[in-house]
């Protein structure tokens, strides 16, 4: 909820590359939100754009 709460709080971007840590004592810190994902950087569940939908996501917004 807190890194739908700070997108949420950035309603012009349509898309954030957001980095967040846990800290030692169990705080969610944002270390840097980017104006867009980097869709190059290999992904640690599975590829991206296996999903129709991201893929089409990042087009619209001219992203690739």
């Amino acid at each position: 909820t807190e890194i739908l709460n700070a997108a949420n709080s950035l309603p012009m971007l349509k898309c954030i590359g957001w980095d967040f840590v846990i800290s030692n004592k169990g705080l969610l810190v944002a270390i840097e939100g980017n104006h867009h994902s980097d869709p190059a950087v290999p992904q640690g569940h599975e590829p991206l754009f296996s999903d129709e939908r991201i893929k089409e996501f990042y087009k619209f917004h001219k992203i690739i």
